[in-house]
């Protein structure tokens, strides 16, 4: 009833609406698939219940292939092989309540996805760097590891001090399989003063930037806000 009653006063007439899930909601995880011959769908399925900490009856996940893992898999093919993907899970009651808020606002979804996965179409991405893109929301930092044009891994951890930042950065290098960071991007809530200094990432082999945004993507700042804050990025980058 807000959703609809602020659409109402704003004299917006939308049919359609994109849902963009909190990264801290969803289970973002690499996981290795048996080498064993199957579907691909149903291997990860299968393999949900080692890595997600709810119950896994009916859970609504998605999955891709990571880079160095062999040809990319589609959803009803076969591997012969072991094979690494990102899965991303959320809990069913998360996933039905999200529709049922766009439903009962007469809106039809026509997506939904991890906010903060949808960011990586606001820049023009260098697949051949390794990339880590920092993303403020409230107290939240959402990190992003970009590799080869896509997501490879994602975390959500308090956003704290830029040394807290720098811990948890190195702690998931390992988990990508990195031995170098090429570029470290900073957006939302307090970016201007990580940007301002630069050297409390120095042991990363990075200095923090703004993320390269497209002109299309900066067009659409622009429109709405010089400097638009977490929680509109991410709903521009959503939408």
């Amino acid at each position: 009833e807000a959703l609809r009653a602020e659409l109402d006063a704003r004299k917006l007439r939308p049919r359609r609406v994109a849902l963009g899930l909190s990264r801290a909601a969803v289970t973002v995880k690499p996981i290795e698939l048996p080498q064993v011959d199957g579907v691909v769908a149903d291997m990860v399925r299968f393999e949900l219940d080692r890595h997600l900490p709810f119950a896994t009856d009916d859970t609504p996940f998605d999955f891709i292939p990571l880079p160095g893992s062999g040809s990319a898999p589609l959803a009803g093919s076969t591997t012969p092989e072991g094979r690494r993907v990102l899965i991303a899970a959320a809990e069913r009651r998360l996933v039905d309540n999200a529709l049922r808020i766009a439903d009962e606002a007469r809106l039809r979804p026509t997506s939904l996805t991890v906010a903060v996965h949808d960011l990586v179409g606001l820049v023009q991405v260098d697949r051949k760097r390794q990339t880590v893109w920092i993303h403020k929301t409230g107290n939240i930092a959402d990190l992003v590891f970009l590799e080869s044009g896509g997501v490879v891994l994602s975390r959500a951890v308090p956003s704290g001090e830029d040394a807290r930042l720098v811990e948890e950065l190195g702690k998931s290098l390992a988990l990508v399989r990195w031995t170098q960071l090429d570029a470290l991007w900073v957006s939302g809530d307090g970016a201007a003063s990580t940007l301002a200094s630069p050297d409390s990432f120095a042991s990363l082999g990075a200095v923090p930037t703004e993320p390269p945004y497209t002109t299309r993507a900066r067009r659409l700042l622009t429109g709405r806000d010089q400097n638009p804050n977490g929680a509109a990025l991410l709903a521009i980058a959503v939408a």
